[in-house]
């Protein structure tokens, strides 16, 4: 089994830690209209793509 890379470890821990607190938002805000996490998500989201192309694009 081929381990993870730091970068590919992280991504999938960020990725469930998310996971986690929209799951944690939605059970103690359901009746909100507006989620503010879901903002920030896509903001983070945004940066993580960029910071994955240009890993990829540097390496090569």
């Amino acid at each position: 089994m081929k381990r993870f890379s730091n970068y590919t470890a992280y991504s999938i821990a960020c990725f469930i830690v998310w996971g986690l607190l929209f799951l944690i938002g939605l059970i103690f805000h359901i009746h909100t209209k507006n989620h503010a996490a879901v903002y920030v998500f896509f903001g983070w989201v945004i940066g993580w793509l960029s910071a994955s192309i240009a890993r990829k694009v540097y390496k090569n």
